[in-house]
């Protein structure tokens, strides 16, 4: 209980119409928000862009949301229980797991369909 005391002093956000309190339920040694904002930063890097980015306004949003999701989740893994952590970190484990698999499957169907040569009389 020694470990929590330091919590129980962290500042209050000010928000217009309420006040947020960071740390009213510690969660514990904040492992487990470190390893959602980081499993999230890793899903969101192995997620490929569905459509090349312009130049301009769309190339910033990108770029913006690619770190400001990491740190969206430390925030709320921080100020919910531990287990909503846990179900955060389990769940982009799974999502960054699936994201590997299909791309490496659709990059090996890609590269097969590009080496097919095309016979004469094939239409393609």
């Amino acid at each position: 209980m020694q470990g929590l005391a330091p919590w129980a002093v962290m500042p209050q956000l000010n928000l217009i119409f309420t006040k947020l309190n960071i740390f009213a339920n510690p969660n514990g040694w904040l492992v487990l928000p470190i390893l959602a904002a980081a499993s999230q930063f890793v899903t969101t890097l192995l997620q490929p862009q569905t459509a090349p980015q312009a130049e301009g306004q769309g190339a910033g949003t990108g770029k913006m949301m690619k770190y400001f999701f990491p740190l969206f989740s430390l925030f709320i893994c921080i100020t919910s229980n531990a287990g909503f952590a846990l179900y955060w970190v389990a769940t982009n484990l799974i999502a960054g797991g699936q994201g590997y698999a299909l791309n490496k499957y659709f990059e090996a169907q890609e590269k097969k369909a590009s080496n097919t040569t095309i016979g004469e009389g094939s239409i393609k």
